[in-house]
């Protein structure tokens, strides 16, 4: 589902004319697989999980999701592919503070280029606010009047509206409780596995690991190098 291929990333910024480079040899993760990503802070996570979601693009290598090459794509087609293909939950959430619940999870939707929205997504959104257990009173209320845990599952809920065969989700619980943490997380999976999605999860939270089906850590994934 997921292969990256001596991929690697020049970040643009520079300090004394120094660029950091990160490299990729092998990475791959099977369809339908739930993997938490470990690491320190800085060590790469959130590059991993925006070069597979094409939000980044490597300077080299290839990257490959659902037999699709990222690398071979402009950024146009890359858009409408993770819209098609990829949930992307950010780790400080991304909900548009004018939008009301409904329409923040609706908006995978809308900007697909679908004017109107039909009959199946609200039956599927229906169905999710079911699953995130939120009541329907919610949905009207814009993101400024809910708490924590609450535009959590909205950002989980807007990921998983177009019923992505990829879910990538970026240090999801950094901001919560730890109680709050275990509910997000057994949500999310039982989400992910229930529509047969691949996930990957970015995590600092050891104690959440064991519920995932594999656990990796960036230092055996990636190497740092500095270039002039």
């Amino acid at each position: 589902m997921i292969l990256f291929d001596n991929v690697d990333y020049c970040y643009p910024q520079t300090v004394r004319d120094i660029k950091s480079r990160i490299y990729v040899p092998c990475w791959s993760v099977p369809h339908g697989e739930c993997q938490a990503m470990v690491g320190a802070s800085g060590s790469g996570k959130t590059t991993l999980l925006q070069l597979a979601g094409g939000i980044l693009k490597p300077n080299n290598g290839l990257i490959e999701i659902a037999k699709h090459s990222l690398t071979q794509m402009n950024e146009k087609r890359r858009r409408r592919f993770r819209l098609a293909t990829i949930g992307f939950i950010f780790q400080s959430f991304e909900l548009l503070p004018h939008l009301t619940v409904e329409e923040n999870v609706l908006l995978p939707i809308r900007i697909s280029h679908e004017k109107n929205i039909t009959s199946q997504p609200r039956q599927r959104l229906d169905r999710l606010f079911s699953n995130l257990d939120r009541p329907t009173t919610l949905r009207n209320r814009r993101p400024d009047y809910l708490s924590q845990g609450e535009r959590q599952r909205v950002a989980i809920g807007r990921a998983l509206i177009t019923q992505p065969s990829i879910v990538l989700a970026d240090e999801p619980t950094g901001n919560l409780d730890q109680n709050l943490k275990q509910s997000i997380v057994e949500l999310l999976l039982e989400q992910c596995r229930e529509n047969d999605a691949t996930l990957i999860m970015a995590t600092h939270d050891l104690n959440c690991i064991d519920k995932f089906d594999t656990a990796t850590n960036t230092n055996d994934l990636l190497r740092w190098e500095n270039v002039s």
